[in-house]
């Protein structure tokens, strides 16, 4: 199916319905006057990097930003990055050359094909520099601003990412140790680590615990990620990991899965307390905890999102995040509590529930339907 062809199934234009935050990765710049901006008459043709309004990654799509009604009035340095003000350098932001990854937010399909947005944000500007990195469309948390304690005290924030679909299934002790010492010795931006979960198979309860595998102090004072063995070892003696163990080894009427993580800082910059504009980039992922002790609160879930990375250096293993922003927007984002990920290995009724709640943007404790693991009220950054 082309744009096309989608397009001529709306009953709505103007972004009246759903909108996307979709990336396309720019293989042709088209501007009207290439001595200034020319609003909507400027279009971009790239590659979709992920699927989006039911069409393929790879899909060769026309995009263009729908007129700004403030263009004008914000005052000289403050206009909207259009498509123009993308192949030139602005503020801090580097000019988008061809073959760089650009977020098209609010986004929906017109009558003739054309993807039409509202805004843009540039992922990576120079696919050759080496210095930044997007993942399009992966399942991603934002978690709420923390202080950090003891030496290096201050406030930070993390994103998560989850590997769904490269969940792996185990049934006994030596396969979760297998699968948790591959996962935990990949190399990735940020530090690698893993959600264990089971879910009951005789009423669809579903429990979960996160750990990552954590850096330490070297002889030198640097930095260094601990041995694979020292953090399966940690996992299994902390009061996270033991009731899982035990549930594992005496308990076969589950589903046991390992789905691989990783965990990187937000930038100094990007943390909610430092943000320039205010922002809290956390926001968008809460979730309600219902419980029946009645003691409601929020909590960080996983959407379906765009995440962007940068690094110092090329020559730099430290990346921290400049961009999470949920594929889907508005009241359509579907937000899973971190028990509640669905995987291939998960039961046809137990996706059923879980949907449902992610819709709801809630998830239950103390029901048949419920998600029990970390102290959600405070959960650390690392090893829940």
């Amino acid at each position: 199916m082309g744009l096309a062809d989608l397009a001529k199934k709306r009953t709505t234009s103007g972004g009246g319905g759903k909108t996307e935050n979709v990336v396309v990765q720019i293989t042709e710049f088209v501007l009207a006057d290439k001595a200034k901006s020319s609003g909507d008459k400027d279009l971009v043709r790239g590659i979709l990097s992920a699927p989006a309004f039911g069409l393929d990654a790879g899909t060769q799509v026309t995009l263009r930003l729908r007129p700004d009604p403030k263009e004008g009035t914000r005052g000289e340095n403050k206009e909207r990055r259009d498509i123009y003000r993308l192949t030139k350098k602005a503020g801090a932001g580097d000019p988008v050359k061809v073959g760089g990854l650009v977020e098209f937010q609010r986004a929906y399909v017109e009558k003739d094909g054309t993807i039409n947005a509202a805004w843009l944000k540039a992922l990576i500007c120079d696919p050759e520099a080496g210095i930044e990195h997007a993942f399009p469309s992966v399942l991603a948390c934002v978690e709420t601003e923390r202080k950090r304690k003891g030496e290096g005290a201050g406030s930070y924030q993390n994103a998560v990412l989850a590997d769904a679909s490269g969940a792996i299934q185990v049934k006994n002790i030596d396969e979760l140790r297998a699968a948790v010492a591959d996962v935990l010795a990949r190399e990735n931006i940020g530090s690698p680590g893993f959600i264990f979960r089971a879910i009951d198979l005789s009423d669809g309860v579903r429990a979960a615990t996160r750990w990552t595998r954590r850096s330490k102090k070297d002889a030198a004072g640097n930095y260094v990620s601990e041995d694979v063995g020292e953090a399966i070892a940690a996992f299994e003696a902390s009061e996270s990991g033991k009731p899982y163990l035990e549930y594992l080894a005496t308990y076969a009427n589950a589903v046991y899965e390992v789905i691989p993580t990783i965990t990187v800082p937000l930038g100094s910059k990007m943390v909610a307390s430092s943000s320039d504009r205010g922002n809290d980039m956390a926001e968008p992922y809460a979730i309600k905890l219902k419980s029946d002790d009645g003691k409601d609160h929020k909590v960080s879930g996983y959407m379906v999102s765009n995440v962007a990375f940068r690094r110092p250096a090329t020559d730099s293993d430290f990346w921290f995040v400049t961009h999470s922003n949920p594929v889907v927007n508005g009241d359509e984002r579907m937000i899973y509590d971190y028990a509640d990920i669905p995987t291939p290995n998960m039961p046809a009724h137990v996706r059923d529930l879980v949907d449902k709640a992610a819709k709801a943007h809630e998830v239950h404790i103390g029901s048949s339907d419920a998600t029990y693991g970390e102290e959600h009220a405070e959960a650390p950054a690392l090893n829940a």
